[in-house]
């Protein structure tokens, strides 16, 4: 019988140490001494043979589970981006992140199954080792004091191990690299006027002086982001629109236990109406917030045979106008959110998040 955790109050029916086993994860097999081919302009129609022997001995798998592994990792970026616009300045740490209650998931090593681990006292190894495992370096976090010409005056690094997908199709033997993914924040051309860093958002954060709803604003953001990602990526792998919230879980993201909690019960006494849904007769998937009687957030993302405008990783999609598009039946509102009901493997708590290996 599988095991659910009903969100309202701080009640919880489970317990989640063993929040991974259900997962399956990929294990990487072990690189041989194998050597080099020898360049394509000397090579003999037996040495072609053999390189092509190499290549049909990839997993595929592999290479897939390395890459979904960086993309996982990667989308932290836009919590970071928006805890700025938020509160002043980047985190120092991912441990101020979590338990600030702002970041609402976190990644899962696909390779083990486990919570991806965050290093800080050592550099990332290209090994086997370190699959999975990553690190936040700030380069640069001026003080920010909510106006255009500073809104994106800072730069951070985000460092994890992937696949050397080339070598590994020439060698047929896994090679792994160290990838540092850049952050600068936007440069600001002269006729740029205004910037909005959340999904659907009606006005830039710095706009706004009341903290509460600054920081309301910048949470909805990150959810409806979440939301329409894993929209976006159902769609792709099954040809058809979510029915539910539970459609969009997944075993490459942890929800943060504490943390929804926290958001949900904000949402929910905040006065504010929030809406995510589907509107099925147009194929449309849809946000809005409104915060005393004002419109923060409103958009929609149009998918199936209507949708023209192709994205690799996420499928076809187009941004549509939202008063097109039925909104009577909202799937997530802001008075049924707390009790919603997320089965246990998805969920995570703050003391199990490796954060200060």
């Amino acid at each position: 019988m599988k095991l659910i955790c009903c969100l309202t109050g701080l009640v919880f029916l489970i317990s989640i140490a063993g929040c991974s086993s259900s997962i399956k994860p990929i294990k990487a097999s072990v690189p041989t001494n194998e050597p080099a081919p020898i360049a394509p302009s000397s090579q003999t129609s037996t040495e072609k043979t053999e390189i092509t022997s190499r290549s049909s001995q990839v997993d595929e798998n592999l290479i897939d589970t390395s890459w979904d592994q960086e993309r996982v990792i990667q989308l932290l970026n836009h919590d970071l981006r928006r805890y700025r616009e938020a509160n002043g300045s980047l985190p120092d740490s991912l441990n101020t992140l979590v338990n600030s209650g702002f970041l609402l998931w976190w990644p899962r090593n696909l390779f083990t199954g486990s919570p991806a681990k965050v290093i800080k006292e050592r550099e990332l190894e290209p090994n086997m080792e370190d699959l999975g495992l990553f690190k936040y370096n700030i380069i640069s976090n001026p003080a920010y004091d909510f106006s255009l010409n500073n809104v994106y005056n800072y730069n951070y690094h985000l460092e994890l191990i992937t696949i050397n997908s080339s070598e590994y199709y020439e060698t047929g033997n896994p090679v792994w690299k160290k990838v540092t993914k850049n952050y600068p924040g936007y440069k600001l051309e002269d006729n740029v006027t205004r910037v909005i860093g959340v999904p659907h958002g009606k006005k830039p954060t710095y706009e706004i002086s009341d903290y509460n709803k600054r920081l309301l604003y910048a949470l909805c953001g990150n959810f409806a982001f979440y939301i329409q990602y894993r929209v976006a990526l159902y769609h792709r792998d099954n040809s058809m629109l979510p029915s539910s919230f539970s459609d969009l879980l997944n075993d490459k993201q942890y929800i943060i236990k504490e943390n929804f909690i926290k958001f949900a019960d904000l949402l929910k006494n905040s006065g504010a109406t929030f809406k995510w849904g589907i509107d099925y007769s147009t194929g449309a998937s849809y946000v809005t917030l409104e915060i005393d009687g004002e419109t923060y957030m409103s958009g929609c993302r149009m998918f199936g045979d209507k949708a023209h405008a192709h994205v690799p990783d996420y499928g076809e999609y187009f941004g549509c106008d939202v008063n097109n598009i039925d909104m009577s039946s909202p799937i997530i509102t802001n008075e049924n959110i707390a009790n919603l009901i997320i089965p246990e493997q998805y969920l995570i708590s703050i003391s199990q998040i490796p954060l200060n290996e």
